[in-house]
């Protein structure tokens, strides 16, 4: 059990019992074993207090934690539901490497502007999720003791044993003698496979945020074709992050992107509204921005907003309605830098989905 389950399950009136904790428990951890991108998705809507995309899903919830406990309740616990699946999106930020979870969460707080329902501090263990894995993914495997050559005198006793006795038992023998050196021999090619594959994954990142790094370097966007400074600064936290995404095929967020968007004319001290910074796009630029399909209004609410101020020809016909859905209100404003993030994040979260649906 996760050392912080019962404390994340404690604020319900039912989670002092230590048999019905375990029980739940368990059901967590059935949950976990089954858990996918689109699961993910739907989990972060009910922690929002957002409408699932389909009822089955919560059927299907509830069956993991009934098929362990035949007294869990099938309906009237929504409160409960909304308590486990907030323990699972937490227990996949703190032991598990799935992004998908911690920048589902991220992206649907957008900036802060919206909260969990639970008293579980997601939003915080997303955060340390991406910075460590930002960190921990950009750290070369040490090559050093990659190899260990099995026991030498091991490997000779078994040549002896065949070379006193040519004969088929003591060629068994040998072998069996040799037979714990295999098993080292083929760990050890196991081991050198996954850190040269680390290691390629390293490079490749390096390689990909070594454009970045001349891009912001530049001033030049490749993307819009124009002068970093010539873009609209209320548009700069869309466009550029957008590009900047674009850019890298890794899922995962560069420690230092803040810096990279403030050296590329992001100013974190322009506080913005979401209509404000999408209206300023233009039409034309939110064509290019447009996603491939309808975006979700609660894990991507800017790429929402996209689509609903190019219905509107980006007038502000379009920002009620999106407020309304979106849950944002169409007057709170978020610094540029943090609206850069989100951009960055909700990008990469669809190329998890979209990977997820090939």
């Amino acid at each position: 059990m996760h050392h912080n389950f019962a404390d994340w399950y404690q604020p319900l009136t039912f989670g002092h019992d230590r048999d019905t904790i375990e029980l739940r428990w368990q059901g967590v951890t059935k949950v976990l074993d089954d858990v996918d991108c689109p699961m993910v998705t739907e989990l972060t809507r009910i922690i929002f207090g957002y409408p699932i995309e389909s009822e089955e899903f919560l059927d299907k919830f509830r069956q993991y934690f009934k098929e362990i406990d035949q007294t869990f309740k099938t309906t009237g616990n929504d409160q409960e539901v909304m308590v486990l699946a907030g323990c699972v999106l937490a227990v996949l930020c703190d032991e598990y490497d799935r992004p998908e979870a911690p920048l589902s969460i991220l992206t649907t707080s957008a900036c802060g502007t919206r909260v969990p329902k639970v008293e579980i501090d997601l939003v915080n263990m997303a955060n340390e999720w991406v910075l460590l894995n930002g960190i921990n993914t950009r750290k070369r495997p040490k090559s050093s003791n990659l190899i260990t050559l099995p026991n030498k005198k091991e490997i000779d006793e078994a040549i002896q044993v065949f070379n006193d006795t040519p004969d088929p038992p003591h060629a068994a023998e040998a072998l069996k003698i040799l037979g714990p050196c295999t098993s080292q021999l083929i760990a050890q090619q196991n081991k050198a496979v996954l850190a040269l594959d680390r290691m390629q994954r390293t490079l490749k990142v390096q390689d990909e945020e070594l454009q970045m790094l001349w891009w912001m370097v530049s001033g030049w966007s490749t993307k819009w074709n124009s002068r970093f400074d010539d873009i609209d600064i209320k548009a700069r936290p869309i466009m550029l992050a957008k590009e900047a995404a674009c850019m890298t095929d890794e899922t995962s967020e560069p420690p230092s992107i803040k810096a990279v968007f403030s050296r590329a004319g992001i100013d974190g001290s322009v506080e913005l509204t979401i209509p404000e910074t999408i209206n300023a796009c233009g039409v034309d630029n939110l064509k290019t921005l447009e996603p491939k399909s309808a975006p979700c209004s609660a894990i991507f609410p800017l790429h929402f907003a996209i689509s609903r101020a190019l219905e509107t020809g980006a007038t502000s016909a379009w920002i009620a309605a999106w407020s309304k859905i979106s849950g944002i209100k169409r007057k709170s404003q978020v610094t540029s830098l943090e609206l850069a993030v989100q951009m960055f994040r909700e990008h990469k979260l669809m190329m998890l989905a979209e990977a997820y649906n090939e």
